[in-house]
This record gives structure tokens, C-alpha cells and sequence, in this order.
């Protein structure tokens, strides 16, 4: 999933952290936006819904933010 997510943001990523988790928690976040929950959602993501996931959290973020 990680080489997913670069792979597609190769120029827009400036830095990619993974961190374990308790309890089977599994989440996707944009900087303090969570964009998937495995609680919420039931399971993991299926192949390509969190680039499409970032890319549509991306075309929120106002242009020039950090």
C-alpha cells in the first residue's frame, strides 16, 4: 500500500509515516484528516481506494498548503 501511495504521489509526497497501532487499528490520514478507518469501513481497503482515497483528500487541500 505504501509503494501504492508513492508510486502515484512520487512529486507530492514530501514524507510518508507508517505507525503501529493496538487493537487491529488501521488508518489513513492527510495530516490530522483521517481519509479511511478499517473500524469504519469493516476491512482493509481494497487495491488502488487509498491513492483515490488521497487523491480526492488532495484536491481539497487549498493550493500552497504545506
Amino acid at each position: 500500500m505504501a509503494t501504492e501511495v508513492l508510486d502515484r504521489f512520487e512529486n507530492k509526497v514530501h514524507s510518508l509515516t507508517l505507525r503501529p497501532g493496538l487493537g487491529g487499528v488501521f488508518e489513513i490520514r492527510l495530516g490530522d484528516r483521517k481519509i479511511f478507518s478499517k473500524k469504519d469501513a469493516g476491512d482493509f481497503p481494497e487495491p488502488g481506494r487509498v491513492p483515490r482515497l488521497l487523491e480526492e483528500a488532495l484536491s481539497q487541500v487549498p493550493p500552497g498548503t504545506p
